[in-house]
Order: C-alpha cells, then sequence, then structure tokens
C-alpha cells in the first residue's frame, strides 16, 4: 500500500470514526438531557427555574457539554492523519536525499563541462551572442524570414542584455567588497 492510499485510509477512518461518534449514546443522551431540562422548566416556579439552570450550567462545568465526546474523538483522528502526513512527508524527503545521492557520481562530470563552457561564453561573448541569435533564428525561418530576423535579432538582444547585466552585477560585487576591505583596514 503506497503512502498516499494510506493517508486516504487514515482519513476515511477518522470520518467514520467522527460519524460513530455523533451517532453514539452520547448524542441521543444529549437529545433526551436537553429535552428533559427543558419539559422541567415549563413545569417550574420562577426562581426554581433559576435553581434549575444553575444546577444544570454546574453539571455541564463539571461534565461537559454533549458534544464533549464527539470533539474529542474528531480531535484524535485529526491528529493521527496529521502524524501519518508526516510520516509520509519525512519519507518522501529520505527518498528524495537518497535518489540525489544516487545521481551525484554519475552526475559529477557535467559541472566541469558548464565550467568549461561558461568560461567560454565570457571570453568570447560575440560568438556567444552570434550562436543564440542563429540558434532561435534557424527554427523560426520556417515561418519566414522577416519572422526569422525578427526573433534572431530579439534573441540576441537578450543574450547582450544579460551579459550587459552581469557585468554590471560584477562590477557592484567588487565594489562592495572593495569597501568591506577597507572598511576592515580603517
Amino acid at each position: 500500500m503506497s503512502a498516499g492510499d494510506e493517508v486516504k485510509v487514515a482519513a476515511t477512518a477518522a470520518t467514520e470514526a467522527a460519524a460513530a461518534a455523533a451517532a453514539g449514546p452520547a448524542a441521543d443522551s444529549a437529545k433526551k438531557e436537553g429535552n428533559d431540562f427543558l419539559a422541567t422548566l415549563s413545569e417550574m416556579r420562577p426562581g426554581e427555574k433559576i435553581k434549575e439552570g444553575l444546577r444544570w450550567y454546574t453539571h455541564l462545568e463539571e461534565e461537559g457539554t454533549p458534544l464533549r465526546p464527539f470533539i474529542k474523538s474528531a480531535r484524535e483522528s485529526l491528529n493521527g492523519v496529521v502524524g501519518r502526513v508526516d510520516d509520509f512527508v519525512e519519507t518522501g524527503k529520505a527518498h528524495a536525499s537518497a535518489a540525489v545521492e544516487g545521481l551525484k557520481p554519475d552526475l559529477s562530470w557535467l559541472g566541469q563541462e558548464v565550467g568549461t563552457i561558461d568560461d567560454f561564453a565570457r571570453t568570447h561573448r560575440e560568438l556567444t551572442v552570434g550562436a543564440s541569435g542563429l540558434a532561435v533564428a534557424l527554427p523560426s525561418a520556417l515561418g519566414g524570414v522577416r519572422r526569422a530576423a525578427l526573433n534572431g535579432m530579439v534573441a540576441a538582444g537578450g543574450a547582450a542584455a544579460m551579459f550587459a547585466m552581469s557585468d554590471f552585477f560584477e562590477r557592484q560585487k567588487k565594489k562592495e567588497v572593495a569597501g568591506k576591505a577597507a572598511g576592515e583596514e580603517k
């Protein structure tokens, strides 16, 4: 049984427990006690009604309302479901971590290759911008020459903007580092 099925089963059990608690003897006794109280009030004089109301109130204070068993069972069922969901999430995290750990040796070469490509793109920016425009323009040529030219120029412009922003952020970072170093020397 999968963890998702376990959660569904737990939710169904919680619903059934709540329904059973609502339909159980506590619900019947609550109706009976409520009717008895109203019947006795209609037969009493005003002063006795106050005494009976106070007695009923102290009874509720000591033993609780007729809804207490229902609320207790619903709360316990909900806590059980939440606990199972938490277990399911923790199990999922453990499985995901194990899967990622298993992939790390297989993908270790990828970091080196990406570093090589990044170094090439930073040293030969004009080729990178042109390649970006060409990579978009060629498939766009199926829609016509104008579309290919427009899409290619937009892609090349986006690549150029990306490099400009990259340079801007590098300069900002160098200024911050230099400012911190100057602050430490004082």
